[in-house]
């Protein structure tokens, strides 16, 4: 099953990208994690702060780690 993405909005620019995420935090929140997977265009610092607004841990460890901060990441899954 996983999650189906249209292929164009890989490359939405990052702006979009977040907008996407946000709202993805809110409606389906299961899929956030599985998503910044898959899309590249999102800037780091953004998204961790909208995973972070929205208390998604999982997805805000793996943008930790992706940042290189894997001691912030292994904080956030403490939580």
């Amino acid at each position: 099953e996983g999650v189906q993405v249209n292929p164009d909005v890989l490359q939405l620019n990052p702006d979009v990208s977040e907008l996407y995420i946000d709202l993805l935090c809110q409606y389906n929140p299961s899929q956030v994690t599985e998503i910044l997977h898959i899309l590249e265009h999102y800037r780091l610092e953004e998204t961790i702060q909208i995973t972070q607004k929205h208390k998604l841990h999982e997805a805000s460890a793996y943008l930790l780690e992706k940042k290189g901060d894997v001691q912030g990441a292994f904080t956030v899954m403490l939580k």
